[in-house]
């Protein structure tokens, strides 16, 4: 029942929408379960709820039927028109007109996981009367969520209260807002065993709130699959949640826990650990056809934003259950960002540290929520990274040999920037839905004096949709460096905050920071994955990149010549493209989907890797106990393994593990 989209989109009403988003993509992101989640908005007016919780939920691959609602059947006509073509990868979408003054029909009667409104259910003549048909609407293993403003403000009665509904209030009430708590009562009397809502210190945050309410309370066991549950030391949270109509699975379940992985200048980078919880699923075991419980390996996951924003909560839900499921210990780290620090002393080195501390430290870290009997292989490492993140990944294979570190036993890169000397960089680059306009701003206004290691003013699975893209001065800087060429100065460069240039004035005289010179060819090349491979300083690490062929902000064709530089120079890879997708093509984990096609096989490529590594582990146990000399050369212990490991993914047993020439003992 908004009026106007201009009132979804002031700020005080559109940071509860955000909030509401992350809500439910925490819970249904925790599904195991199989089919769609539906999902009911009431009152739903000009669509501006709709919009982004259609947007959020589409981005995350979860798949849902939404139902768009409201009183007045030219609202509904007009969001018709709107949406027809949103959620036809993850989701469908249901238009109708609906009265939730009045009860539920049969058909809408304990038919949905999720009811939410938006400013909508206060301007009703009776509370009780209306929560209780959301009630009856809602499974028991449901919610119901609701935007509403908790406090008034007076100009709202003058903005407001020209509208009929702001004074059908007839259940007692003296206006028609009411705070969280006379919500809280009306709901329980309505049916709702549990009320909670948002709160913060600001008074923006104590004006509007995201008020929960559910049919059924959480219950406090530790078994519990339904409930989100902090670890008591406030670092742990329980992800791959399943609603409660489904058998739970422990295979794809952790505990996320947050710790430093080491500091530099006195500032903590902090990591994302993901505590496997249950049994879970293992890699097979080359050793046997039953699989035990054995020491997991790594997966270090990087996330993207031009190596100036976002942060390690910036990762894919889907592909990080995916990881637990097979086996993996996910761990999503922070780096120092660029421009404040340059890219090679900054987050190439960060990196690279963390690859050390997840073979040294992580193994032996013991933490209240490390589940008792988990045990870790630091010798078993991949490596996955998105976007920029996907060039820092790849980078290990160079920078790691350097440090006298092994490097990993895989990476998977996603629609990465791996040919830095490509002449794409030195020309203006036009993001589709943010094109240069001509405005005028200063490029280091946001600069900072000391590093940042996470940003995360706008998300990550769509950011370009995201209107602060174009205000925030942080995210400026990646569109600036898009539209003027200025990506290789900025990132292999770095910029002074505004304070530091003015003070450093002499030493740069007449600079332009938004025009500043390409940097020397060699330095481009330190950090340029295409440059490493044909140089040989690339370690023939297996390697599969992945990446959409109409991706606007890096060529498909970089993939493509990577991957067949890596071919020319005998390093085992795999190349995926996904015709017709975007920059992001990976945020569906719809089976039908490409982009989740296409994931999978990378998927698949690094999981073989670390299977390969324990078929050779076992063959040097065997040589060892036989007093023999095993010999194979690194080619072909990946290049040459798929056939066992494909037998072994069938449970065959070792007796086919000495089948190839290659494998000799002597």
């Amino acid at each position: 029942m908004n009026p106007c989209p201009v009132w979804s989109a002031h700020p005080l009403l559109r940071t509860p929408t955000l909030v509401l988003g992350d809500f439910l993509a925490r819970a249904l992101t925790r599904a195991s379960g199989g089919g769609r989640f539906r999902i009911l908005e009431v009152g739903a007016g000009t669509g501006g709820t709709t919009r982004h919780i259609v947007g959020r939920l589409g981005s995350l691959g979860i798949p849902f039927e939404y139902t768009f609602s409201d009183l007045s059947a030219s609202l509904v006509g007009a969001a018709r028109r709107q949406f027809r073509d949103r959620g036809a990868d993850n989701g469908t979408m249901v238009f109708r007109v609906l009265d939730v003054e009045q009860p539920p029909a049969p058909e809408d009667t304990a038919a949905y996981h999720v009811v939410l409104a938006t400013n909508c259910i206060h301007a009703t003549r009776n509370l009780a009367v209306s929560l209780r048909n959301l009630r009856r609407m809602l499974r028991d293993d449901g919610a119901l969520a609701l935007i509403e403003i908790t406090q008034n403000m007076f100009w709202l009665d003058v903005v407001v209260g020209l509208l009929e509904g702001w004074w059908l209030f007839e259940d007692g009430r003296e206006h028609a807002l009411v705070d969280e708590r006379h919500w809280a009562r009306v709901m329980k009397a309505a049916g709702f065993a549990a009320v909670e809502w948002s709160d913060g210190e600001s008074p923006e945050s104590k004006t509007v709130r995201v008020i929960g309410a559910f049919p059924t309370a959480a219950e406090a066991t530790s078994n519990s699959s339904d409930a989100v549950t902090t670890s008591t030391h406030g670092g742990g949270m329980v992800v791959g949640s399943t609603s409660r109509t489904e058998k739970p699975t422990s295979s794809d379940k952790a505990v996320v826990e947050t710790v430093v992985y080491t500091t530099v200048g006195g500032q903590d980078i902090h990591a994302d650990v993901y505590w496997p919880v249950g049994p879970g699923s293992d890699l097979p075991d080359p050793s046997t056809s039953s699989s035990p419980q054995r020491a997991k390996p790594i997966a270090l996951m990087i996330h993207g934003g031009s190596h100036i924003i976002f942060s390690r909560k910036d990762i894919r839900p889907a592909q990080t259950r995916l990881l637990l499921a097979k086996g993996f210990v996910p761990v999503s780290i922070d780096h120092r960002l660029c421009p404040e620090v340059p890219l090679a002393e900054g987050a190439m080195v960060d990196v690279c540290t963390a690859l050390a501390w997840a073979r040294e430290t992580l193994p032996g870290l013991h933490t209240p929520s490390r589940p008792a009997g988990l045990e870790i292989d630091g010798t078993r490492v991949v490596v996955v990274g998105w976007s920029s993140g996907g060039q820092l990944a790849l980078s290990l294979n160079w920078t790691a040999p350097a440090r006298g570190l092994a490097p990993p036993a895989a990476v998977l890169a996603f629609y990465a920037p791996t040919d830095y000397e490509d002449l794409w960089w030195r020309a203006p680059i036009q993001p589709d839905g943010a094109r240069d306009t001509g405005q005028e701003y200063d490029v280091l206004e946001a600069v900072q004096d000391a590093p940042l290691t996470n940003y995360g003013v706008v998300g990550a699975w769509e950011p370009l949709s995201d209107p602060r893209i174009l205000t925030d001065p942080r995210c400026r800087i990646v569109l600036h460096i898009n539209w003027k060429a200025q990506t290789l100065p900025v990132i292999v460069n770095g910029l002074p905050s505004r304070a530091k240039a003015d003070a450093d004035a002499d030493a740069h005289p007449g600079t332009d920071w938004n025009a500043a010179p390409q940097p020397p060819l060699e330095r481009v090349r330190a950090v340029s994955p295409r440059a490493h491979i044909t140089r040989g300083t690339y370690a023939p690490v297996p390697t599969f990149l992945v990446h959409g062929t109409a991706d606007d902000l890096i060529p498909w064709q970089q993939s493509r010549g990577t991957y067949d530089a890596l071919v020319a120079r005998g390093v085992p890879a795999g190349l995926a493209l996904v015709e017709g997708a975007p920059h992001i093509c990976d945020l569906s984990s719809n089976p039908e989907s490409e982009g989740w096609k296409a994931a999978l096989r990378g998927y698949d490529f690094i999981t073989k890797q670390i299977i390969a590594i324990d078929i050779v582990d076992r063959q040097l146990a065997l040589a060892e106990e036989l007093g023999a000399t095993y010999t194979v050369d690194s080619a072909t212990i990946q290049g040459s393994v798929v056939d066992e490991i494909e037998r072994l993914a069938d449970g065959r047993g070792q007796s086919l593990l000495l089948t190839r020439p290659e494998w000799r003992l002597s």
